[in-house]
Formats: structure tokens, sequence, C-alpha cells
């Protein structure tokens, strides 16, 4: 039997409805359709609007220094560390980056939009 022998309730809770994180499928995406860059380059002027091109020069950082503290990185992106973080999570959802034990790595499609990037000047 299970639970106490007293007459307690023991309830049973039964979660439904859990999917695979679609982050990690994105990530290894190396390739980049025209609808994905095309959905990618509008987020990235929406961003833009606020701080021209901050989001893709986060890219080119954790591409140039992976495993790097996220301190480190913010400090020299001139931002506190608490928003670079948060940053990066916005570029995380989207499947360019992928958290380590000490900083991050580009993903495969991470490396794959800062090619992109390169190839427009942007």
């Amino acid at each position: 039997m299970l639970g106490p022998d007293d007459g307690t309730p023991v309830y049973r809770i039964e979660l439904t409805g859990l999917e695979p994180d679609e982050r990690v499928g994105l990530r290894g995406e190396a390739s980049l359709s025209d609808a994905d860059w095309h959905a990618l380059t509008l987020r990235f002027a929406r961003w833009d609007k606020t701080a021209p091109g901050y989001f893709p020069s986060i890219l080119q950082a954790i591409g140039a220094h992976p495993e790097v503290r996220a301190a480190d990185l913010a400090a020299k992106a001139g931002v506190e560390t608490p928003k670079f973080k948060q940053d990066v999570r916005k570029l995380k959802e989207l499947g360019l980056t992928e958290s380590l034990e000490i900083g991050y790595r580009l993903s495969p499609r991470g490396e794959a939009v800062l090619e992109k990037l390169r190839e427009h000047r942007l």
C-alpha cells in the first residue's frame, strides 16, 4: 500500500502535454531556409530599434569567445551581466546559442546565422 495507513489521502498527479524542447531541434539545424532567415532578420531589425547591431554583436562575441563567463562577455559589450544573460536567452529561444557549464557557444544554427550576417554585412 502507498502512503500512511491512517486513512490520510494519497494523491496521484499525472502530467500530460509535455513536449520536447523545440530549441534543441532548432539548434542542430545548420542550414537556414529563406523563410527562417527572413524571420530572423525581422526579429533582429525589431531589436535593433533600441540597440542597433547589438544582437549580432552578441553572436559574434560568443562565436569568438565560447566558454567565456557571461560577466566577462557582458563587460566587453558594455552591458550589465543580468541584461546580457537575458539577451542571450532570447537568442537561445531562437536556437542560436547553447548554455554551457561556464559561458555559451553558438549552436550550428547560430553559426549559420553568423555566417549569413557576415555575408550580408549586418
